[in-house]
């Protein structure tokens, strides 16, 4: 047989601050493990809380930098197509007259944005459809409409 040690010593393996599982009449108190418990529970919810404040802080952080050199970017990217539109025109002046480069490049340009429109138009209104489309086990959706988006 193993021994034990007597119910009414206290446990020299408890750490430290943790009560030692007995009471003085050597039962283990019921009350005193779920106070400790709910202790544990609140700097658990306290830490997590300020470890999630400290999180949010560092992605806000990152985030404003990825927004200012988006915006960067973004500003960049105008001017070069700005220069492009001015190269195609300095470029067929010497072909076409002034006016004729001109006409050539704006219809140019507003083909490319129509386009383009026409294409973020179609996208956005296939995202829109994910959110009003039927459940996945309805049998009144189609394929064909799957394959639209």
């Amino acid at each position: 047989m193993t021994s034990q040690a007597p119910e009414s010593e206290a446990r020299p393996d408890a750490p430290e601050g943790y009560p030692s599982g007995t009471s003085d009449s050597g039962n283990t108190s019921l009350f005193s493990d779920i106070a400790t418990l709910i202790e544990d529970g609140r700097t658990y919810a306290e830490a997590e809380v300020a470890f999630q404040k400290t999180r949010a802080a560092l992605a806000s952080e990152k985030a404003k930098a990825g927004a200012l050199f988006g915006l960067v970017a973004l500003v960049l990217l105008v001017m070069a197509v700005i220069a492009l539109v001015l190269g195609v025109l300095i470029g067929l002046m010497p072909i076409l007259t002034p006016w004729g480069a001109t006409a050539v490049t704006v219809i140019g340009t507003l083909m490319a944005a129509a386009l383009l429109g026409l294409l973020a138009k179609r996208k956005f209104k296939a995202a829109m459809a994910v959110f009003s489309a039927p459940a996945v086990d309805d049998p009144s959706s189609t394929q064909a409409e799957a394959d639209e988006a």
